[in-house]
């Protein structure tokens, strides 16, 4: 699912078609819902983040329009941070920039996709509820309990501190880990699978597409993996 995702972000900020024809061309197939809430984006990849103020005209299941004040380039990797929910609850999304606009001096508003789904749930933070049914659940993937662990590390610094964390569930594209550290949307993972003997089962990378921060301090993280599982591989590890 994570490359499948990249790559259709990276046809759409191809060198070889304008970001705005992308824009354009765009069939949406979710419904927009128009907003007025002010929050903070991040850019990915930075040594060290720098949160710029955002303000969401319009979002959906899958994107957002957002109105900044400084120059983004599409195809930048965003890290958005939703309103918190009622249960104290803070979510960050990880999001691509395929539309880049100049409205009028030092105002840019930014098409974006998120590189997941977002949920009702999300959308109610931003004063936005369902005007029609819920469609039937299409996931492709089944996703699995497992009694499996997961030791998780970031890709990329040599003294990255390892954390332990707690398989929510697993499907072939993705895991579902809690941990009780920070770790932000957009991080680039080492995850490895301990069964109960504490035998690494399977090391794999993955990338961070969803962080919920619970009120107890502790962090969900929605991780899609860089390669898709076979099923054989899934097999044996709901088995282990």
């Amino acid at each position: 699912m994570f490359e499948r995702t990249f790559s259709f972000w990276r046809r759409l900020v191809g060198k070889n078609a304008p970001v705005a024809e992308a824009g354009q061309d765009e069939r949406r197939v979710w419904v927009r819902y128009p907003a007025k809430i002010k929050t903070t984006i991040s850019v990915n990849g930075m040594v060290e983040p720098t949160r710029s103020a955002a303000a969401v005209r319009d979002i959906s299941l899958g994107g957002a329009n957002l109105v900044v004040d400084r120059e983004f380039a599409a195809g930048s990797m965003l890290t958005l941070e939703l309103p918190r929910t009622s249960q104290g609850e803070r979510h960050e999304v990880l999001a691509c920039v395929v539309r880049v606009v100049l409205e009028s001096p030092g105002v840019w508003s930014l098409g974006c996709v998120f590189s997941r789904e977002l949920t009702d749930q999300d959308l109610e933070g931003f004063g936005a509820k369902r005007v029609r049914p819920d469609p039937p659940d299409q996931r492709i993937w089944k996703r699995f309990s497992v009694t499996l662990r997961a030791r998780i590390q970031k890709v990329g610094p040599l003294d990255a501190p390892i954390h332990e964390g707690k398989i929510l569930n697993l499907s072939p594209s993705g895991i579902g880990v809690l941990v009780n550290t920070n770790i932000e949307a957009g991080a680039l993972l080492s995850v490895d699978l301990i069964d109960n003997a504490k035998e690494t089962v399977k090391t794999i990378l993955a990338c961070v597409v969803h962080v919920t921060e619970h009120a107890n301090g502790e962090r969900s993280l929605g991780c899609n993996f860089i390669r898709q599982l076979q099923e054989e591989e899934v097999n044996v590890l709901i088995r282990t």
